[in-house]
């Protein structure tokens, strides 16, 4: 099955239909995941911010890296399918919200790397 008949059944069995208002788009190119990824250079214990995961196609990427992921998702139904699809990864926290706890996430771990930082 490719990417793109795997989204397209995803979105079927879960009932989604892509919003505009949220500027719901699905990358269905594999080899673009595998240059981001690449591209990132991730390390196992590393954390990465993902906005706006929708499926979670990037984020089983990231995850195959061993990194730690926060995935802040604003459309709630989606949300859930993430909780359910990624609840024995352990590694992988979803978040509901906007954008904003986005950058209240960046804002509170910036702060402890600037305090450790000091310290050290």
């Amino acid at each position: 099955m490719t990417l793109k008949a795997k989204i397209v059944s995803e979105l079927k069995i879960i009932g989604i239909n892509p919003k505009k208002s949220l500027g719901q788009n699905f990358l269905i190119n594999e080899s673009i995941y595998r240059k981001i990824i690449t591209a990132l250079d991730l390390k196992a214990g590393d954390t990465v911010l993902e906005i706006g995961p929708g499926l979670g196609t990037l984020t089983e990427f990231l995850a195959a890296t061993g990194a730690k992921i926060i995935a802040v998702e604003k459309d709630r139904h989606l949300a859930e399918y993430l909780k359910k699809k990624f609840q024995n990864a352990g590694i992988i926290w979803i978040v509901i919200g906007a954008v904003s706890l986005a950058a209240t996430l960046i804002f509170y771990f910036t702060k402890i790397c600037f305090f450790w930082w000091l310290i050290v």
